[in-house]
């Protein structure tokens, strides 16, 4: 099955919840094990995030933890040859094996949806929502209209009796032995409403992404393009450049501007002022989005990096991030650098657009800049020294409230409630 007759089930919800009904028999004659586990992430499509984490730490630490088998799926070939590579188990989303491994498999770990897996195959387990990041933006429950609230509470009466029919199906996420994953307290509040799960479902662990930032020995979580990317970086930063990153999110309505402007000679003019001021700037854009990466060409000092590329370990090197919206900027309060918000279109995303989950003033603990003027000015002050970074306590302490020291390595204390959840799971 490729992605076009993926896509075409999507689009038909009746089919697709059919063919998961007609599959549910196989999970009553074939037996779990207990020590195999199948993770994916974006769809099949991205080797990224949480999801990637928590794969490479239990592949390489399952002996400890009492695991046989940390199984990866995946619809994209380059992912596939390039975790080979590494000598990590991984297969196709539709080849037998990774059919056979879903069917044996207690539990299903995933970042984006269940359609991170193959779905039809995820019956009599437990499904742990790894997501993808704490959201500033509207997510989940907050993001729906009141027409769509109501559709999802009778389509949830819907699964609901058919999980009691039939114990142990698995159509959707949210139904019983569905777990998700937060940060902290405050999280959990917050993820849990979002997504509708119990609190007592939530399972209170770091996000595995962010263990890159105190690893050691960081290499070890390198894949493919990785160790190019980072040696093209270190190269720069070892010359006096300092690190720029900007990631803007995506705009459910409206295409994203390059720093909020579509006028290539003020693209040029920013270009030549980082050159002369002794800045790389690095961009990445949503994979949701367009590229507008492509505006800017890349040469030694100035790259865009494909949708698809995992950010996390590149991040370590960053001496500023600059960005609106994402909810990478929460990420990089661990490492607690100037972080530049460029929100050029403030009041359209708020009032039009995806909206905010909190105050955008006090969550996002940096400067405001909302043309390419006012970014050069900042910019400038830091290259000559006088820059008075007044936000350092302000993103230490939300960087707390977001993610409690406490949970910590996160992929240690997940993979541990991993196995007591296996182990009382019915």
């Amino acid at each position: 099955m490729n992605k076009k007759d993926l896509n075409a089930m999507q689009i038909t919800p009746a089919i697709n919840y059919a063919l998961k009904l007609f599959t549910y028999p196989l999970s009553l004659i074939i037996p779990k094990n207990s020590k195999i586990l199948v993770i994916g992430g974006w769809f099949g499509e991205r080797f990224a995030d949480n999801s990637r984490y928590l794969y490479e730490f239990l592949s390489i630490n399952k002996e400890k933890y009492d695991f046989e088998k940390v199984i990866w799926v995946t619809r994209n070939k380059k992912i596939i040859q390039e975790l080979e590579n590494k000598n990590f188990e991984v297969y196709h989303i539709w080849s037998l094996k990774s059919i056979w491994y879903h069917l044996r498999s207690p539990i299903f770990i995933y970042d984006q949806s269940i359609n991170d897996l193959n779905s039809f195959f995820l019956h009599k387990g437990v499904l742990l929502y790894l997501w993808h990041g704490f959201p500033l933006k509207k997510i989940g429950t907050f993001a729906m209209s009141d027409e769509y609230k109501k559709k999802s509470r009778c389509n949830i009466k819907i699964f609901q009796t058919l999980e009691c029919i039939l114990p142990g199906v698995k159509i959707r996420y949210g139904g019983k032995g569905s777990y998700l994953l937060a940060q902290s307290e405050f999280a959990s509040n917050v993820l849990s409403e979002a997504f509708s799960i119990p609190k007592d479902r939530v399972i209170l662990a770091g996000y595995p992404r962010n263990d890159i930032f105190d690893q050691k020995e960081p290499e070890v979580y390198y894949i493919g393009n990785d160790f190019e990317l980072i040696k093209k970086i270190q190269d720069l930063k070892n010359l006096g450049y300092k690190i720029i990153f900007y990631a803007p999110t995506f705009r459910d309505k409206a295409p994203t501007n390059f720093f909020g402007t579509e006028d290539l000679s003020e693209i040029q003019k920013l270009k030549t002022f980082l050159l002369n001021k002794n800045y790389a700037l690095i961009t990445k854009f949503h994979f949701a989005t367009n590229t507008m990466g492509q505006i800017l060409e890349n040469d030694s000092h100035f790259f865009n990096l494909d949708s698809d590329t995992d950010v996390y370990s590149v991040l370590p090197f960053i001496d500023i991030l600059i960005t609106d919206y994402s909810s990478i900027a929460f990420d990089f309060l661990f490492l607690n650098r100037p972080i530049i918000y460029f929100p050029y279109d403030l009041e359209y995303y708020r009032d039009e657009d995806r909206g905010f989950m909190f105050d955008f003033e006090e969550f996002t603990p940096g400067p405001k800049v909302y043309n390419i003027d006012e970014l050069t000015k900042i910019l400038e002050e830091i290259y000559q020294g006088v820059f008075i970074d007044h936000f350092s306590d302000e993103r230490k302490k939300l960087s707390e409230k977001i993610y409690d020291p406490k949970y910590y390595p996160g992929s240690h204390i997940l993979a541990t409630e991993i196995n007591k959840i296996l182990r009382t799971y019915s």
